[in-house]
C-alpha cells in the first residue's frame, strides 16, 4: 500500500536507507577510477592533437573582383538614386507652375 501522507524527513530516510553510504576504501577505488579515465582522456586527446595536421588558413583579402565589383556596385547605385532624385525634382517644380 502507498504512503500517501510522507514527510521529507521520512522520504529522506527511507531513500537513504536503501543506498547506505559506501565505505571509504569503496569511495577512494572510485575517485581512482575517475582519476584514470581523466588522465587516459588528457593524454589520448593530447596525443591524438598532436599527431592531426593543423589547417593553417590565410588571412582574407579582398581581391581585385572583389573590390573592382563593389566599386561597379556602389557607382551604379548612385547614379540610380541621382537619376530618381532628378525626376522627382522635376516632377515638383513642373507641378508648381
Amino acid at each position: 500500500m502507498k504512503r500517501l501522507h510522507e514527510s521529507f524527513g521520512e522520504t529522506l530516510a527511507r531513500l537513504l536507507g536503501r543506498h547506505p553510504r559506501p565505505s571509504s576504501a569503496r569511495m577512494e577505488s572510485a575517485i581512482n577510477r575517475v582519476w584514470e579515465r581523466l588522465h587516459y582522456e588528457i593524454v589520448e586527446t593530447h596525443a591524438k592533437a598532436l599527431s592531426d595536421p593543423v589547417a593553417v588558413r590565410r588571412r582574407w583579402t579582398p581581391r581585385v573582383g572583389f573590390v573592382g565589383g563593389t566599386a561597379v556596385a556602389r557607382g551604379s547605385l548612385a547614379t540610380l538614386l541621382a537619376t530618381f532624385v532628378r525626376s522627382l525634382w522635376r516632377s515638383g517644380s513642373s507641378a508648381d507652375e
